[in-house]
């Protein structure tokens, strides 16, 4: 919290001819009580606010503290001060004791004006006050900015005991104020004329928000809305709560959305903004930042971003990292936009020749080159480094061949090949730098004659694929596979095996493919490791369960969401389906029925108004992954939503359908995309 600095002098030779000894009656003494401003913020002022950059993408958030720091007390020098008034409340203090009966009599929401021009500011009141006459009788002064602000309201003259300030934030971000409070020590400077030192504080928190490219796509931010916000809270100038002076309602009445736009003049507009893909860019002005109530946000808040990538409209929901917001901080919420390049691609393979493919490498620099994702020069690909492709694994033996399979330089192609008439299958492919021993990174390849832009179904308003990421076999049955993913990872584990119906008991999973291993997680930030190792399966048996950490507090929520991220699995134009595309619409218990009809033939589900097939498909283990369970008894399909230390996924039974369960994030489950809008 930063503090800006106010004076409050004795009148020392200087008359106002505007004061009147109104309230002189012995009481009081002839020294007039002046008051000097010096340097108090603005809402469109930059100084004084410590701000904390929270970066969207799951890495650390960053400080850079206000050089513009205060000594409580102290006067600081410079000419300028604040635009319009602030207001003063006054209390006498008998014999200097403060008690719980004492009123603002000496001073109720007094208006204190400034007047002149910069360097020769005076600050103007009437009716003028005056110090008591008796010495031991002190003064309390509580001043606040700006005077009669929007949404302010001060406790009644009438009030005993300490003030308070009730304040709502406007949803017009114009009108919101950057309300500011001081209270210094109670004196009595009639004899001195010394002055009385009265710092301000920020009350509210700064909200703003700064945007970068992924790739070179022109992008357009049209508006961000911060939902489920706490919108009313009292301010109490009580010292026994300086620390945390403020209490938030709880009625559900009091929280609001908050929204900046290009349409009101709080975001850029449109056509004047210029993101790149090397820096974060500020969306708005000091002066169109959002002044909102300091409170803890979780991800029951979301932040809702409408934008433009190459003309195209997209709506992108993104849940907030818990955060305490302090007063005096300026929270800028970092975003990343723009379209990722897949980490999979569909492949459907001609009849009469071959087909090719072209995967871009740029993903590899994206992510070792970037802070808050690999952070290593040793894998970023520079204008001179050689690099090599090859065929981590497949499925089905000469599934595909790599026409070319090196090359320099970052911005490369690995160039498939797939046979005429190949059969279904899946292979992964990946890329190492030279000279270095694990993956850079590394794409699925799915060759199937499915082409999930011309065959979906709409569920819940989603367009979903009709078949889990990878099947091989859409026929309805045991022979129905998929791959399967643990959750946040891009990469998949195959699943070749002839599963015998309703088992729980170990199968021999990889078939041909025998370069998959187990390895237990032994680190807090397991993600490079995962680049490194596609192949490898972390297994993790202790709390909290999860291949990226062992460690309940580092874990990492942003590895998939509702946007989609540089991990997720799906194809261009997909993302893994959120837990709102199918939590209304799949919950089923036999035998009253429901949306789902149950085969024990098939051994699985069927959506009756999609008409797509939902496998019992079982899963790999969170605590050894070397074996698949339960295949023909449950089905389980990852969404991309969180929950505490777990994930949010469709368990189907061969009796019901639970919508709403959720597991540890180890766990290998298969994965349904739904269109990316």
């Amino acid at each position: 919290m930063k503090e800006k600095i106010i004076a409050i002098l004795a009148c020392t030779g200087l008359l106002l001819t505007s004061c009147v000894n109104d309230d002189y009656s012995g009481r009081y003494s002839e020294k007039l009580v002046q008051f000097t401003a010096r340097n108090i913020d603005t809402r469109a002022s930059s100084s004084g606010w410590d701000r904390v950059n929270i970066p969207l993408d799951g890495s650390a958030a960053t400080s850079s503290p206000s050089s513009q720091s205060a000594t409580r007390g102290a006067v600081v020098s410079g000419t300028d001060a604040p635009v319009g008034s602030f207001g003063v409340l006054g209390y006498v203090v008998p014999s200097g004791t403060w008690n719980s009966s004492l009123t603002p009599s000496f001073m109720y929401n007094t208006q204190v004006t400034r007047q002149g021009t910069s360097g020769n500011y005076t600050f103007q009141y009437y009716p003028g006050k005056y110090w008591p006459t008796v010495g031991t009788d002190l003064v309390k002064f509580f001043a606040y900015y700006p005077y009669n602000g929007n949404g302010i309201t001060l406790s009644p003259s009438t009030a005993t005991g300490y003030p308070n300030i009730t304040y709502v934030p406007s949803t017009t971000v114009s009108d919101q104020v950057d309300l500011m409070y001081a209270s210094p020590s109670a004196a009595n400077n009639q004899s001195s004329g010394s002055a009385v030192g009265l710092s301000f504080s920020h009350a509210l928190t700064r909200i703003s928000f700064s945007a970068e490219c992924n790739l070179s796509n022109v992008i357009k931010v049209q508006s961000i809305a911060l939902t489920g916000i706490k919108s009313k809270g009292t301010l109490s100038y009580d010292p026994s709560v300086a620390s945390s002076p403020w209490t938030l309602s709880s009625s559900s009445t009091d929280t609001t959305t908050y929204k900046v736009s290009t349409s009101d003049g709080t975001l850029i507009p449109e056509s004047s903004q210029v993101l790149n893909t090397s820096d974060y860019q500020n969306l708005e002005s000091y002066s169109g930042s959002l002044l909102l109530l300091p409170q803890s946000v979780t991800s029951a808040n979301s932040l809702v971003v409408k934008y433009t990538v190459d003309g195209v409209a997209k709506v992108s929901t993104l849940y907030l990292p818990t955060a305490t917001w302090m007063m005096g901080q300026n929270i800028n919420y970092q975003l990343m936009l723009g379209a990722y390049p897949p980490n999979s691609y569909v492949l459907n393979p001609s009849t009469t020749s071959a087909t090719t493919l072209n995967i871009p490498i740029t993903l590899v620099n994206q992510f070792w080159g970037k802070a808050s994702y690999g952070n290593d020069p040793t894998y970023v690909i520079g204008s001179s480094d050689t690099w090599t492709a090859n065929i981590i694994w497949q499925d089905v033996s000469g599934l595909v061949s790599l026409t070319a399979s090196s090359g320099t330089g970052p911005n490369g192609n690995i160039i498939v090949s797939v046979p005429a008439n190949a059969a279904s299958g899946n292979a992964v492919i990946g890329i190492k730098k030279t000279g270095t021993n694990g993956y850079a990174w590394s794409w699925h390849v799915w060759v199937t004659d499915y082409d999930p832009n011309t065959a979906n179904s709409v569920i819940n308003g989603y367009t979903f694929m009709n078949y889990d990421l990878g099947t091989t076999n859409t026929t309805p049955g045991l022979a129905y596979k998929g791959l399967y993913y643990q959750w946040g990872r891009k990469d998949p584990f195959p699943q070749t095996s002839a599963a015998a119906p309703n088992t729980d008991t170990q199968e021999a999973i990889y078939g041909s493919v025998t370069s998959i291993t187990n390895t237990p997680v032994a680190v807090t930030d397991n993600l490079a490791n995962a680049v490194e190792n596609p192949t490898t399966f972390y297994y993790n048996n202790h709390s909290p369960c999860d291949w990226y950490t062992t460690s309940t507090s580092s874990q990492n929520n942003t590895l998939w969401s509702t946007t989609k991220t540089i991990y997720d699995p799906c194809p261009s134009g997909w993302k893994v389906m959120p837990s709102a595309a199918y939590s209304s619409s799949f919950a089923c218990d036999m035998p009253s029925g429901g949306p789902m009809t149950y085969s024990s033939t098939n051994y699985g589900w069927t959506h009756i108004a999609s008409g797509t097939f939902w496998s019992l498909c079982g899963s790999m283990q969170n605590n050894s992954g070397a074996y698949l369970r339960f295949v023909g008894t449950n089905g389980y399909v990852w969404s991309s939503t969180y929950c505490s230390t777990c994930a949010y996924h469709l368990h189907m039974y061969n009796n019901h359908v639970n919508p709403t369960d959720y597991d540890n994030r180890a766990y290998g489950y298969h994965v349904r995309c739904v269109r990316d809008i």
